[in-house]
């Protein structure tokens, strides 16, 4: 629900807003005392690390002035690890020297390297200190190998800057490869400048992710470096606790430290915020859990094996509760393995609640253990067919702390304080009193059954089901255990699917929020508690109303707006672009005040913006579709009474045998029932794809009419009816989105001198900007999780075939990015199944096939929706794959093999050459950040087939679709540019395209331009899919062209954003140019623009501006979608990418890349001034006023914002530096 409608970049302000305000009043400046959390528990490994300290201490010391006193340095009995620290001196003593006021304080670059040599010079004190004893429960504290990195686990595009692991005690004393939040021990946020308040919002923001991946943390350790000072915190439910600040550049300040480090090693692993009744199983995501109850007078442990994560902690602040699901643990069998899949399948629920004094814990009248534990008893026996949650094991978790187990609480991590804060009836404390802690308590719960989210229902009738179910267990628990939930949302109702049951259940769980009510009066008293988009009014608003069952009542009115608006289930899931247009959208993160007016629009025709539109009845299509057949085909024009408007009509009367006939074996439609399914479809917030009307003469005769509209003068009846595509309103919106680019600024800078300008010298930042690239190349390398998941699904795949034919033989391949290598970890997946039998060569049992291989696939594990299209282009199954916290997007596409044919050919030209990748690569991810692709406009693909015919065309590498050999020379270049200029030479190699000769075999009397021998034919769909693909020849390849992948991409920038003129040239990957004329692409069905295209905003039928020619079908124009205006931005933003590159390697306050990937904020462009008409300057032909749409045009003499386009760009990389740290 959290990401549900908002961007990354609404996250990331979303996050850093909560950062903000934790820090505003939440932060506690603890002095010493959170150095003292690490103390060690034990006596003898305190004065352990009291001595390891001293060592440490004195050896740095003694280092620091070895210039001075070299002699003294090496003396003694400290001889051996001096010589050990000396490596790690010229860091520490650069980080740790005073500086003059007016010197510039070093890059953070440079910092990561100090203050990871500061750790490794304590770690190899400790290793020193220890190694006569090697106490079980010590460890080393060591740098991650990695410094600013995406951690291989996030989510949106974090970078770190340096991490901690907690290592085994024999781990070698270096930097270690901890690349996922799933191993970091802490998280060190590094500044250059500026007291730690500029550093913790980001500390804050990324240590969240830590709580996410790591289920057995109770709280989180976390540093921040500015400059030459350190603050350590430590992050609990409530409040975030720091340390004083330690200045390196003091004596006591390395002392402080040390300390820390120290303390860090020795101490037990609760003390470090790991949980010691939750331990992780080797390097999976699975773990082992001790739970009791507090009723057994015993203490008995049972321990538990998870087998998922239901539900992970992902904020600073809060309960920090974790779902897991799990069986009993099993003894290991003679083997030394366990199987615990067969035993009882549990839920364990794992949280900090508020609680009162730690004497009155087992007493807490609010404890969900208690009560739980009085739903379990009260409803057993008492009611019949109600799922609801029974308590198993409810207890508290326990410390040891020398030899003595105590509750695991607040107070056993900070010690307890003066007193404990003023708390709501929602256990969050008062503002005013946060100075003094929250009192929470570590409770672990054992339940059954386990559930399902709401969203895995099916259909709108199991909702239904599900929800019925939930609120009558809501009713038994209030009537039989006076209990009121009052927190009902989408994650607290779960279904329930019980073997050999057709239908779901629903269940009702969480009862965090609840409380026990008077039995006469059946109220709470006010406060407010629940989840924020599902909180009734008075709820919201903190009304003085008693809190009643009717307030969740009302709650399930808004979960059902949610689904309803959102997507009831996986299958109709609204796009997140479109849901956060909804006025709902607002629900999730709207302040109290905004609220009260839920009712209102509910009630109002506003209300019919909330809902989703996208499912209607079936019914209601296929008549559409039918009638507007018919329509077209049978209507009759008619002329309208009074005016001299015609009509195209169809009584519906004529029309009914018509459709009665199509389904014979369906109840007969009458008129009324058509109107009556046509009016279910009356009230779509979409303008129709077909104006159609219903209209009643005076004879009382019903018509479907067509065309322009007619006078309603009372006495006819009508109402809207359309023939709706999902796929095709999808297109129209992006369509519509994409004519003119959002960046329109007032004063559009021409970048005119880009023409002729020259990039400048590289060499003084090709250290940085190879970090840069290969930071890049990481991104787009899918990860190991990535790669096994690829493996995985092709796993269900074959097995989902075999269930239902084990003789078929198919064959399953991969195409797109991850095919040809340029992907990122979280890409869809492509498959092509080509299927060999020669009986699915009869359409009905390849069909039947499909379709039961659909039902076969949704039942597999980690499948949660399968979707077969059977009328598009190509038959596609859509499906989504979970492995781990994973869900992949894929699809499944059958005996298409073009599809093979394009992505073989981009793998074969990148391996010729590893500039290719590079540059791809580079265009990529300009396309994402600078929102130009998009799948209904220009997608990847094209953006790539610009790219690649660009290189080809430098003779970075060959046209692979012309040649036999690799071996060429001068001659078959000169051969390629006289083919480019002759419109004859090229309909030669167009010729006899698509037939096949005697032998069955693919014709082509295409010419290799080296040997001049007739090249192949490969019949790829009755295309020639003929290239050059022989791995040996694609190796000798070697490029004349020896400048630079980033070279080459400015050149291609500036190409396309100054030479390339659209309604001219063509561009053809086939050609290897990116400039062939248009008129010699005869078989490309790309009509020449004239000029009255280039006169509306619309794209008149036939007009194409940007033609793309496609390397295997020729009259395909990849690039038909784009719209005059938006290929004008295109162009444009091609020119300022080339310029932004030049601008990289000047301003070297920035990352090389930073600009060139600057995302088009508002800010800027609002800033500079908006208008229409501004790419007129790029397509001359433009005329000044181009129609309503452009009617702000103005006069350049205007004077509008004096602020320029390199000012704004400047001032939102430096707020970007600042936020993220350097490089962005």
């Amino acid at each position: 629900m959290q990401s549900l409608g908002s961007t990354a970049q609404e996250r990331e302000a979303a996050r850093l807003d909560v950062a903000d305000k934790i820090i505003k009043h939440r932060l506690v400046e603890d002095g010493d005392r959170v150095l003292a959390v690490a103390v060690p528990a034990d006596a003898k490994l305190e004065a352990k690390a009291a001595a390891i300290t001293d060592t440490a201490a004195q050896a740095m010391e003694r280092l620091r002035n070895a210039d001075r006193a070299v002699d003294e340095a090496f003396a003694g009995d400290t001889a051996e690890l001096d010589s050990e620290l000396q490596k790690y001196m010229p860091s520490i003593r650069s980080w740790t020297t005073k500086r003059s006021g007016a010197s510039t304080p070093p890059r953070e670059s440079l910092i990561y390297g100090f203050f990871d040599d500061f750790v490794l010079f304590v770690a190899c004190c400790v290793r020193s200190g220890l190694s006569s004893q090697g106490l079980a429960s010590s460890r080393l504290i060591l740098p991650g190998n990695k410094r600013d990195f995406k951690p291989v686990d996030a989510e949106d595009a974090e970078r770190v800057d340096v991490v901690l692991g907690a290592c085994d005690i024999d781990t070698p004393v270096a930097a270690q490869a901890i690349e996922r939040y799933a191993h970091m021990f802490c998280i060190v946020e590094v500044k250059r400048s500026g007291g730690f308040k500029t550093a913790l919002p980001q500390l804050l923001v990324y240590s969240r992710n830590l709580y996410a991946w790591q289920g057995h943390r109770r709280y989180l350790w976390g540093l921040t470096v500015c400059d030459a000072e350190v603050c350590a915190y430590v992050m609990l439910n409530d409040t975030v606790h720091v340390s004083s600040a330690m200045d390196v550049t003091t004596a006591d300040g390395r002392l402080s430290l040390i300390i820390l480090l120290v303390r860090w090693s020795l101490c037990l692993e609760d003390q470090l915020g790991y949980d010691s009744t939750i331990r992780r199983i080797g390097d999976s995501d699975h773990y082992e859990i001790d739970c009791t109850d507090d009723e057994d007078s015993d203490s008995v442990v049972h321990t538990y094996v998870t087998s998922m994560c239901l539900k992970s902690a992902d904020s600073i602040i809060g309960r920090h509760t974790r779902c897991f699901v799990a069986n009993p643990k099993v003894a290991d069998g003679p083997d030394g393995t366990s199987d615990n899949s067969s035993s009882t399948e549990v839920v364990i629920k794992d949280a900090w609640s508020p609680a009162p004094h730690e004497s009155d814990l087992m007493l807490d009248p609010r404890s969900e253990i208690l009560l739980m534990r009085s739903i379990t008893q009260n409803l057993k026996g008492k009611v019949h067919d109600l799922v609801y949650p029974k308590l198993l094991l409810g207890g508290h978790a326990q410390l040891r702390r020398r030899h003595v187990s105590v509750p695991d609480t607040t107070a056993a991590i900070l010690g307890p304080r003066d007193s404990t804060a003023a708390q709501d009836d929602d256990g969050t404390a008062d503002d005013n009193n946060l100075d003094k802690m929250v009192f929470r308590a570590h409770r672990c719960i054992v339940m059954e059954p386990r559930g399902y989210h709401i969203k895995t229902v099916s259909s709108d009738a199991e909702l239904v089901i599900v929800l019925a179910d939930a609120m009558k267990c809501h009713s038994a628990i209030l009537d039989h255990c006076n209990i009121l939930h009052r927190d009902l949302s989408t994650n607290n109702i779960l279904v329930v699917r019980k073997d050999g049951e057709a239908l779901p259940r629903g269940l009702l769980i969480d009862f965090d929020y609840a409380i026990e009510v008077d039995s006469e009066q059946r109220a709470a008293r006010p406060a407010r508690s629940g989840t924020l988009p599902f909180m009734s009014v008075n709820n919201l608003i903190n009304a003085d109303t008693p809190r009643t069952a009717l307030d969740d009542w009302e709650s399930l009115l808004y979960i059902i707006c949610w689904l309803a608006s959102s997507g009831i289930c996986s299958e109709d899931r609204v796009d997140t672009q479109d849901f956060a247009r909804k006025p709902i959208h607002r629900w999730r993160q709207a302040g109290v005040k905004r609220f009260p007016s839920i009712s209102g629009v509910l009630l109002t025709n506003r209300g019919k913006e909330l809902f989703n539109s996208n499912k209607y009845m079936p019914t209601s299509y296929q008549l559409m579709d039918r009638l507007r057949t018919l329509l077209l085909k049978d209507g009759k024009q008619q002329k309208v009474a009074g005016s001299k408007i015609k009509l195209k009509a169809l009584p519906l009367a004529s029309a009914l045998p018509h459709l009665n006939m199509l389904d014979a074996d369906k109840e007969p439609l009458n008129v009324e029932k058509i109107c009556k399914l046509i009016r279910m479809l009356s009230n779509l917030p979409y303008k129709p794809i077909i104006l159609a009307r219903l209209r009643t003469d005076a004879k009382g005769t019903v018509s479907l009419i067509l065309g322009n509209d007619a006078d309603d003068n009372g006495s006819s009846t009508y109402s809207w009816a359309v023939t709706y595509s999902t796929w095709a309103q999808k297109r129209g919106n992006a369509a519509a989105s994409k004519k003119l680019p959002s960046l329109q600024p007032k004063f559009l800078p021409l970048f005119a001198s880009i023409a002729t300008t020259q990039l400048p010298h590289i060499l003084p930042r090709q250290e940085e900007l190879n970090r840069e690239l290969e930071e890049l190349s990481r991104l787009w390398t899918p990860d190991e999780a990535s790669v096994n998941a690829v493996s995985a699904v092709q796993k269900l795949i074959y097995s989902a075939v075999q269930k239902i034919d084990k003789n078929v033989r198919t064959r399953l391949e991969m195409f797109g990015s991850r095919r040809y290598g340029i992907c990122q970890s979280d890409s869809d997946f492509d498959f092509l199944m080509t299927m060999m039998d020669r009986k699915m060569l009869i359409d009905k049992v390849r069909e039947r096939f499909i379709s039961q291989f659909k039902g076969a696939l949704r039942k597999s594990k980690g499948i949660p929706y399968a979707i077969y299209i059977p009328k598009a282009r190509v038959p596609i199954i859509k499906f989504a794959f979970r492995r781990g916290n994973r869900l992949y997007n894929g699809d499944i596409s059958f005996n298409d093999r073009s599809a093979i044919f394009r992505s073989n050919m981009l793998r074969a030209y990148i391996k010729m050459d590893p500039r290719v990748r590079i540059v791809l690569m580079l265009l990529k991810q300009w396309g994402i950040r600078r929102e130009i692709t998009s799948k209904d406009v220009l997608n990847s693909y094209c953006v790539t087939m610009m790219g690649l015919t660009f290189l080809i065309s430098q003779r970075v590498i060959p046209p692979l679709q012309l040649l036999a050999t690799t071996v060429i020379d001068d001659r078959a270049w000169d051969r390629l540019s006289e083919i480019h200029k002759s419109p004859e030479e090229i309909s030669k190699l167009y010729t006899a395209q698509g037939t096949s000769n005697e032998s069955g075999k693919m014709s082509s009397t295409a010419q290799c331009l080296q040997t001049g021998h007739r090249l192949p034919g490969v019949d790829i769909n009755g295309s020639n899919g003929y290239y050059l693909g022989d791995s040996e020849m694609l190796q000798v390849w070697k490029s004349p062209n020896e400048k630079s992948a980033f070279e080459l991409t400015f050149e291609m920038f500036r190409y396309y954003g100054t030479e390339f003129d659209p309604k001219i040239h063509a561009i053809s990957p086939r050609l290897g140019s990116p400039c062939v004329l248009r008129s010699s692409l005869t078989k490309l069905d790309a009509p020449l623009p004239n000029s009255a295209s280039l006169q509306s905003t619309e794209l008149p039928k036939g007009t194409q501006l940007l033609a793309i020619e496609d390397p295997l079908v020729l009259s395909a124009n990849s690039g038909r979608k784009a719209s005059v205006q938006w290929v004008a931005g295109l162009l444009w933003e091609m020119r300022r990418a080339a310029w932004a590159m030049t601008k990289g390697l000047e301003d070297e306050r920035f990352g090389v890349l930073d600009r060139l990937f600057l995302p088009p904020t508002a800010e800027i462009y609002t800033d500079a001034g908006i208008w229409a008409s501004a790419y007129k300057q790029l397509i001359p032909d433009i005329p000044d006023t181009t129609g309503d749409t452009f009617s702000d045009v103005v006069s350049s003499s205007e004077n509008y914002s004096t602020i320029s386009l390199e000012e704004l760009e400047d001032q939102e990389l430096v707020r970007l530096s600042e936020t993220h740290g350097e490089p962005l």
